[in-house]
């Protein structure tokens, strides 16, 4: 298809009630697009298209919002255009990666946050991508303290991805901050709140936290002896498992016995503490 030829059919298309054939649809036609040397011809119609049916929130095709994030200076201007005409929880996810990706001192992430708080509020936005780009702006304007508040506040869902949905983006703002090591506690403590909760294997809480030797370590083995939890456990096996001097480890070994029998451990992290304890002695 020629460039001509695919902004006709980005044009006629009309979205179904099926999400799967729709995103299949515009990512076929993205395809089509980007074969060609004046592709970024089509992109403003990509973006309008996706503006024109944003209740149905529709995905920019994958391949042409990689482009635009890999060549903002040739094709950023589709994108800030289309912000500045309509903002879609769509085009505020390509804005999100961009900004994700710029140093935090950079004067063009300060601009593309502040254009952030401009959608919040802009009058032909519709209220999802209103609060998506409250969401998204509070994210990431949060201090260290904001980030250790939420982490404290921070309730479990009882699904595992939903969890890491809602902790993963802010533990990412976390670790760009120069004092993320006081957050050790509030992240530890989110373990033994959810104590047969699973957060990854071992996920990003605890590859957090083992970014900060020397400081973690207190406040893992002060929230084991109050209640030893499915993930803090984990991080001791860990600790354990990378201990060369043998008279340490069995130390450790010893503590983790002590587990099989804590008062306020539950069954399930009792089991856990036994299972390891039998393997590794």
């Amino acid at each position: 298809m020629t460039t001509k030829e695919v902004i006709e059919a980005f044009n006629n298309f009309k979205p179904g009630n099926d999400d799967f054939d729709n995103l299949s649809d515009l990512s076929s036609l993205g395809v089509e697009l980007l074969k060609n040397k004046d592709a970024h011809l089509g992109f403003e119609t990509v973006f309008k298209t996706i503006e024109k049916y944003s209740k149905k929130d529709l995905l920019i095709p994958g391949l042409v919002a990689y482009n635009i994030k890999n060549s903002l200076k040739k094709y950023g201007q589709y994108l800030f255009q289309s912000l500045s005409r309509k903002p879609t929880c769509s085009t505020l996810d390509i804005l999100n990666d961009i900004i994700e990706k710029k140093d935090k001192a950079s004067l063009k992430r300060k601009e593309y946050i502040n254009q952030l708080q401009q959608c919040i509020t802009h009058p032909k936005a519709d209220e999802s991508a209103k609060e998506k780009a409250k969401q998204l702006y509070t994210l990431f304007t949060m201090s260290t303290t904001d980030i250790i508040n939420a982490l404290n506040n921070f309730e479990s869902a009882g699904d595992e991805s939903i969890d890491l949905e809602y902790l993963n983006p802010i533990i990412w703002q976390l670790i760009k901050k120069e004092d993320a090591h006081l957050a050790c506690d509030a992240l530890i403590n989110i373990f033994e709140r959810n104590s047969e909760a699973e957060f990854g294997a071992p996920g990003s809480i605890v590859h957090t936290l083992e970014d900060f030797p020397g400081t973690y370590e207190k406040y893992l083995f002060e929230s084991l002896e109050r209640k030893p939890a499915y993930m803090t456990l984990i991080m001791f096996e860990r600790i354990i498992n990378e201990e060369k001097n043998n008279e340490q480890k069995k130390k450790y070994l010893n503590t983790m016995k002590s587990y099989i029998n804590h008062p306020y451990a539950s069954q399930l992290v009792k089991e856990q503490a036994k299972s390891y304890y039998d393997l590794s002695s």
